[in-house]
């Protein structure tokens, strides 16, 4: 049972939500559980400490008769009988009915004595506090007040019918009496009335708070789901940035273990077309040749995709002769056109400007898959490429399509074909070769340039695709620029002094093989410390240097030579980059170390040699 001194009744909720509620004891004094049986136990303590004092006087004086010392002795017995029954749970839900009964008792012993004496001229007061003090401090209901009241008036009209004339004050009893019992029961109802009004607030507060704990439990259980949301897409944020890196390194280290066997294959290929071959051991190169650049091609739209994915492939626009590219473009595919007696035709509507400004390497990428996939699945007939401005857009889009006579592609198809590692038909991946990622680059590399890629196609009669770019005429913004002649290399017919830096002694070979006709002093080292230590000791006018070594790397042997340039004054060395990692990072990562250029394996004699040329130009 809760103590009746205190109702904890929650005021306010702590600053930290974690810490839940508050409570705070509040004494409800307006409540009549609270207020009741303690102003009830009060008044008995009072009844009981003037029976007691009546008592003694009478005792002390000899002023009261034998009637009013039983009326004292009852009054004390009665309140001190009543008081020990105030302590118990029964008296908590029952005070009324017990504070009333009592209120009879005293009215009724009241009565009797002066009924007994003939006077009520005592009796009057106790009867007036007996209404009105129960009214102020009982905060009982108005009904329990009218009983009371009633009872003093029916106790004053026993007196009055049996002493009609006994008592000259007699009608001021009445007045007296009587305005008690309005003064109480206005009293009463009055402050029931303003005690249920204020129960009625705080309860109201008590609910508003309560919603309030629930609303703030509701919200700390939304912060604690936010929280733990938050955790997980943290969580998985690494995970995908780990799963991310992973890829990176994975596909860097795959290009980097496939490129470097690659390297010596093509390379060796390349100089072995210089030498004097018979007709079937030049075939047999050329299929060497053939068959490592499509591993290489593989290899290359690999990364690419990975590129497209990661958002690490961007768009570079630079000036380009239009007509001129998608031409060079054909010109690749004329062995295998004629191989297969097809035609290619090309189709340039009128008022084509003569030079655009776009990224020209990735708009031959697109070609180079579009045309090759025609050439691929077309067993006779005709290849036609068409380029078109599109009307309305002020010159800066342009419409391709690349139409055949081939196999065609089944209309439920036809929405997988641009899907990664995805062709039409299973059965063309062993009849045709390929691995579906054309198709994908293809439509990701389109979309990068502002533009998008349909199909439209018959099953055995062909297929056409059409995609759209955005380009810019270079007319509206730029000196036509003619087209460069082949270049020479003057700079490297002189004596040189090169340092080759690689682990793998095929690939030293390789480079030696590629500048056999150039007049270069060249030495080797296997490591990136013999080749710090070579450019401290030695002059040289150029470096090759491979970044993946054993013990210490490229990247960290560069640095140190930067390093020791800044610190010892000494002249800048190129050092030109040369590693089968073939990603952006790389390439960055290279150039972040102090490299001048980077050349990814495999590269043709072509590529290292104007490289060189450049670069020893300052």
């Amino acid at each position: 049972m809760r103590n009746l001194s205190e109702l904890r009744v929650p005021i306010g909720l702590r600053r930290e939500f974690r810490d839940g509620e508050r409570d705070q004891t509040y004494p409800l004094w307006v409540s009549p559980a609270f207020r009741g049986p303690r102003m009830t136990r009060i008044g008995l303590v009072l009844i009981a400490a003037v029976a007691l004092l009546g008592l003694l006087l009478s005792w002390l004086a000899h002023l009261l008769s034998i009637w009013a010392l039983l009326f004292f002795l009852g009054e004390l017995l009665v309140a001190l009988l009543t008081l020990s029954v105030s302590f118990t749970e029964w008296f908590v839900s029952n005070w009324e009915a017990f504070a009333l009964g009592n209120a009879f008792a005293v009215i009724l012993g009241i009565t009797l004595v002066g009924t007994v004496l003939g006077t009520l001229a005592g009796g009057i007061l106790g009867l007036l506090l007996l209404e009105v003090g129960s009214s102020a401090f009982l905060p009982w209901s108005p009904h329990r007040q009218l009983w009371l009241n009633a009872a003093t008036i029916a106790g004053l009209a026993v007196f009055t019918v049996v002493w009609p004339r006994a008592d000259p004050v007699l009608p001021l009893y009445w007045l007296t009496i009587l305005a008690g019992a309005v003064i109480s029961q206005v009293a009463c109802t009055t402050l029931y009335q303003y005690r249920s009004e204020l129960e009625r607030h705080i309860q109201t507060v008590l609910r508003g708070r309560k919603a309030l704990a629930a609303e703030v439990r509701e919200h700390q259980n939304a912060i604690a789901e936010l929280k733990q949301t938050q955790t997980e897409l943290v969580q998985r944020s690494e995970e995908a940035l780990a799963a991310a890196r992973a890829k990176s390194e994975f596909l860097s280290t795959m290009s980097h273990e496939i490129r470097t066997p690659l390297n010596s294959v093509l390379g060796m290929a390349e100089l072995l077309g210089d030498a004097e071959l018979k007709a079937d051991e030049r075939r047999y190169l050329e299929i060497i040749r053939h068959s490592g650049a499509m591993l290489l091609e593989l290899i290359n739209s690999i990364l690419d995709l990975a590129r497209l994915e990661s958002g690490r492939l961007e768009i570079e626009p630079r000036e380009f002769a239009l007509c001129r590219t998608i031409e060079e473009v054909l010109e690749a595919f004329t062995f295998a056109v004629r191989e297969k007696s097809l035609e290619l035709v090309t189709q340039f509507a009128p008022g084509l400007p003569e030079r655009v400004i776009g990224d020209s390497l990735r708009l031959r990428q697109v070609l180079m898959n579009l045309v090759g996939n025609a050439v691929k699945f077309t067993a006779q007939g005709r290849i036609t490429v068409a380029v078109e401005q599109v009307p309305g857009f002020q010159s800066q889009r342009f419409r391709f399509s690349v139409a055949d006579t081939g196999t065609g592609i089944p209309p439920d198809k036809r929405a997988l074909i641009f899907e990664p590692f995805t062709q039409a038909d299973s059965s063309n991946t062993r009849e045709y070769g390929g691995t579906g990622l054309g198709l994908a680059i293809v439509a990701r590399l389109v979309k990068e340039m502002g533009g998008e890629i349909t199909v439209a196609s018959e099953v055995g009669k062909g297929s056409t695709f059409v995609f759209t770019v955005h380009l810019e005429a270079a007319s509206s913004r730029h000196e036509p620029v003619s087209r460069p002649e082949p270049q020479e290399h003057p700079r490297l017919e002189r004596q040189l002094r090169l340092l080759i830096a690689d682990d793998v002694a095929v690939n030293r070979v390789l480079i030696r093989a590629m500048l056999r006709h150039l007049p270069f002093e060249i030495d080797e080292v296997e490591s990136g410390s013999q080749a710090i230590e070579k450019v401290i000791a030695s002059k040289y006018d150029a470096v090759l240097m491979d970044m993946q070594m054993p013990a210490q790397d490229g990247y960290e042997a560069t640095s140190a030579i930067r390093k020791w340039e800044r610190e010892h004054g000494a002249n800048h060395v190129p050092i030109i980059a040369l590693t089968a990692s073939a990603l952006d990072t790389d390439v960055e990562r290279a150039r972040n170390a102090g490299c001048d250029a980077h050349l990814s394996k495999p590269f043709r004699r072509e590529d290292l040699l104007r490289a060189l040329d450049y670069h020893l130009a300052s």
